[in-house]
């Protein structure tokens, strides 16, 4: 039994081994935002890459277009049952941005 797993363990690794080598040799990166397609989004994006409000009910600009004011759907829930609050919200879209702007300063 013990030489049976063994048997499977390396046959396995043989496979993963040449499937990395030929990732290696393909020299692609695929980068996946996780997060993105499995958490709400305020607004996310359709199959055009078009904008489209997801947790948001309604927004709009000021005048100056400097400021946004964004409503979010009633009964939007976390997955432990307890309510989004706005201020869950605000949390999420600062720590977001700070992230971006990180992303853009290394970009250069």
């Amino acid at each position: 039994m013990r030489q049976a797993g063994l048997a499977i363990f390396a046959a396995v690794a043989v496979v993963a081994g040449s499937a990395h080598d030929t990732a290696a040799q393909q020299k692609v990166l695929r980068h996946v935002q996780h997060a993105y397609f499995v958490y709400d989004q305020p607004i996310s994006r359709d199959e055009q890459g078009q904008a489209r409000p997801q947790m948001v009910e309604s927004y709009n600009k000021s005048a100056d277009g400097k400021a946004y004011r964004f409503t979010l759907r009633a009964g939007l829930r976390f997955n432990d049952g307890t309510p989004v609050r706005a201020v869950d919200a605000v949390a999420s879209i600062k720590r977001w941005a700070l992230f971006e702007m990180g992303n853009v300063a290394r970009r250069g």
